[in-house]
């Protein structure tokens, strides 16, 4: 146990060493001036706790930074926002996660550390079939979860058209898949991702929190083993699809 605990402090030193170059390399730090000015201060603002699949939000605080750099270890996938200066994630898993955050002046960098203990299972996401048929239909657990969390994270106002085209473009993944034109998981997120912001444009911001829970679901079931097929990414794009239809249309039916 003391072993794996030090090295994840490993890690987590390791992650910050290359937040700190990265800042260097990618962000310019500028030549030093004359005077002492001091270096940019912040520290993150956010809980400590979570529970798997809860969606967590973490600030820059007192950051006067221009430029922000997040990492979490072990990795989760999160959203920036706010100019890199908020984070949003959900974890899939219950352990302890170090979020680390690096602000520049363009000068120097400074680093804040950040601890969160994840517990809890989180709430079940619905499984897709092991062994889907050759023409799945769609997963009615999966279209009743996207409706009740959509009606949950996303703001009401345009919430509806939103829906639609998110739904839109979902079935036309779904349809994709279906034709052996996407033919890896791997492939099938990626697209997901892409055909969402497409869809969703400079409204992309509001559905964050869907996205995030949707996301820590499927690495849930992918860790577990029980999602490895594209076939099972076409099920459940498809619920997600009619569960979408459902809330365009405005409905709260189960």
């Amino acid at each position: 146990m003391e072993m794996l605990k030090r090295y994840g402090q490993y890690v987590a030193y390791a992650a910050i060493a290359a937040v700190a170059v990265c800042l260097v390399l990618f962000g310019g730090l500028d030549a030093p001036t004359p005077g002492p000015e001091p270096s940019p201060t912040v520290d993150i603002l956010g809980p400590s706790t979570a529970r798997v699949g809860d969606l967590v939000v973490l600030t820059a605080n007192n950051s006067k930074a221009k430029y922000h750099t997040w990492v979490i270890v072990p990795d989760v996938r999160f959203e920036a926002l706010e100019g890199y200066r908020v984070l949003a994630t959900a974890f899939p898993a219950a352990g302890r996660y170090t979020v680390i955050l690096a602000v520049s002046d363009g000068r120097s960098v400074s680093i804040s550390v950040h601890v969160i203990e994840v517990t809890g299972d989180g709430p079940t996401p619905p499984s897709p079939d092991p062994e889907p048929e050759p023409n799945p239909q769609p997963d009615s657990s999966w279209a009743k979860w996207t409706r009740e969390t959509v009606l949950a994270e996303v703001p009401s106002a345009g919430r509806a058209a939103q829906s639609q085209a998110l739904a839109g473009a979902i079935r036309g993944l779904a349809a994709k898949i279906a034709a052996g034109a996407v033919s890896t998981p791997e492939e099938a997120r990626v697209q997901l991702r892409a055909m969402t912001n497409q869809a969703l444009g400079k409204d992309s911001a509001k559905w964050v929190g869907f996205s995030l829970k949707f996301s820590a679901h499927l690495e849930g079931l992918a860790a577990s083993g029980k999602l490895d097929s594209v076939k099972q990414y076409q099920t459940i794009y498809e619920g997600v699809a009619a569960g979408l239809e459902t809330v365009a249309q405005g409905g709260r039916r189960g």
